[in-house]
C-alpha cells in the first residue's frame, strides 16, 4: 500500500511540474509581443505620442 501511494504522489509531482513548465513556456511567450511594442514605442519622441502608439499596435497585434 505504501509503494502505491508512493508512486501515485511521485505521478502528481510529475503532472504538476509538466503544468509548471507549460505556464513558464506561455509566460515567456507572452512577454516576447510586450518587448517588441517598448521597443517600437522607444522611437516615438513624445510620452502622449509613445501611449496612442502603443495602445494602437497592441489593438493590432492582439486583436488577431
Amino acid at each position: 500500500m505504501d509503494q502505491v501511494n508512493r508512486a501515485q504522489g511521485e505521478a502528481i509531482r510529475k503532472r504538476l511540474r509538466a503544468i509548471n513548465e507549460s505556464r513558464a513556456q506561455k509566460r515567456k511567450g507572452l512577454s516576447q509581443p510586450h518587448k517588441r511594442l517598448r521597443s517600437l514605442a522607444d522611437h516615438v519622441p513624445h510620452d502622449s505620442g509613445r501611449k496612442i502608439f502603443l495602445k494602437f499596435l497592441s489593438g493590432i497585434m492582439f486583436h488577431y
